[in-house]
């Protein structure tokens, strides 16, 4: 399986661009930095001023991978002179990773010649998907580590490392969508919990959600679905807390809760963030 890498890294930030920003551009299709691309994608750039059909030439646009590995993108390229834009079809389904396309030697037509199209370049990412799923670009560790709230690309809550091991582990086991949905609930609260161990008490009610919510599944749908408790065990809390500084704030968090009633939330379905039994009764068609 490749994997995106070192998304973060200099060489690989999806934010470089060049010439994106000029007024005769209308549209760029998909957008600049774009992180959730589809792998039939058609890239697109709309203008505001017609252009010169003897300069939209192959050899001046293209479409290339620049990681995991880098190699060109076979791709046609069609000008229409109605819609002012340039379509560039790749030839294949794109497959996971960071590309970047190039337009360059681009002209107006000589009654708008005062119209001047300078390089445009820029990058987007074609993500990982697991049961139609996108996933985050996968984070450079070294800079997910560095801070206790870590990458969360997509802001979904659940920083990024997590969300991977979470559906790329569950895929492996064959988890039910239902328990990969708890398991990103758990994700939230880790997040709740390392970046914000001094409200404990404040958000304790909210943290404790998920669990009741793998309490509701189990009780209810035990006999159909037998509930493996491998992904919410010791494997789940070392990749949570992985670094000292996370370990030490979940600590606080627990510490900060020293002497607080703790009373039994309800079992019900309402303490999922998803609507669990559509997602239950979804998976029986």
């Amino acid at each position: 399986v490749l994997l995106l890498t070192h998304l973060q890294a200099k060489e690989f930030d999806l934010s470089t661009s060049k010439g994106t920003d000029q007024e005769v551009i209308e549209l760029l299709t998909p957008a600049p930095a774009q992180t959730d691309v589809g792998r039939n994608v058609s890239i697109k750039a709309k203008f505001n001023t017609a252009l010169d059909p003897e300069h939209v030439k192959k050899n001046d646009i293209w479409l290339k991978r620049i990681n995991p590995d880098v190699r060109q993108i076979d791709a046609s390229i069609h000008y229409d002179q109605n819609s002012q834009s340039i379509t560039l079809q790749p030839q294949e389904l794109l497959e996971e990773g960071i590309y970047e396309v190039t337009y360059q030697s681009l002209k107006a037509i000589k009654s708008q010649k005062e119209h001047q199209i300078k390089e445009i370049k820029y990058r987007f990412a074609v993500p990982h998907m697991i049961d139609g799923h996108v996933l985050p670009p996968k984070p450079d560790m070294q800079v997910n580590d560095s801070t206790i709230a870590g990458i969360d690309a997509n802001d979904n809550g659940v920083r990024d490392d997590i969300e991977w091991w979470i559906y790329t582990k569950m895929d492996i086991l064959k988890y039910s969508k239902a328990e990969r949905l708890i398991a990103m609930d758990w994700g939230r609260s880790v997040q709740m919990m390392v970046t914000n161990p001094q409200s404990a008490k404040m958000i304790h009610n909210t943290v404790r959600k998920p669990l009741y919510c793998f309490y509701y599944y189990k009780f209810t749908y035990l006999y159909q679905y037998p509930v493996d408790y491998t992904i919410f065990n010791h494997e789940f809390k070392d990749i949570a807390f992985n670094t000292k500084e996370r370990q030490e704030a979940y600590n606080q968090y627990d510490s900060s809760l020293s002497g607080t009633l703790i009373t039994m939330g309800r079992i019900h379905p309402d303490q999922c963030s998803f609507d669990i039994d559509a997602v239950i009764e979804e998976a029986k068609r």
